[in-house]
C-alpha cells in the first residue's frame, strides 16, 4: 500500500507557496508502523463517500490524500469536511511530513 499526502491552503496562504507533502510506501515501514498505517488508511477509505468532492473554501487547510492498495481511493477534504475516522491518518501523514520537511 502507497499513500500520498497534501496539505495546502490556510489562513493566509500557509501552505499555498510549498504544499506540505509526503509519500509512504507501507511495504517500508517497521511492522508496528506498517500495520498502523494499513490500519488508519483502511478506516480513512471506509469513512469518505467517494466521488463528492467538497468545493475548497479559502483559509482552510485543505488535504489530498491517494491511497494504492491494488485499487486507487482519493479524496480532497478541508477542516469541515474531514470525517472523525479520517482525522488520525491525516494526523500521522502530516507528522511524517512535517519530520521529513524539517530533515530538508
Amino acid at each position: 500500500m502507497k499513500v500520498h499526502f497534501e496539505m495546502s491552503g490556510g489562513y493566509g496562504g500557509l501552505y499555498a507557496v510549498e504544499p506540505l507533502t509526503v509519500d509512504v510506501d507501507a511495504g517500508t515501514l517497521p511492522e508496528g508502523e506498517r500495520a498502523e498505517l494499513l490500519r488508519l488508511a483502511r478506516d480513512a477509505m471506509m469513512s469518505v463517500p467517494l466521488p463528492d468532492q467538497p468545493d475548497v473554501v479559502p483559509d482552510l487547510m485543505t488535504y489530498r490524500l491517494r491511497i494504492d492498495d491494488g485499487d486507487r481511493w482519493e479524496a480532497v477534504l478541508d477542516d469541515r469536511t474531514i470525517p472523525e475516522d479520517v482525522w488520525p491518518l491525516i494526523e500521522y501523514m502530516q507528522s511524517i511530513a512535517m519530520h521529513k520537511r524539517m530533515d530538508s
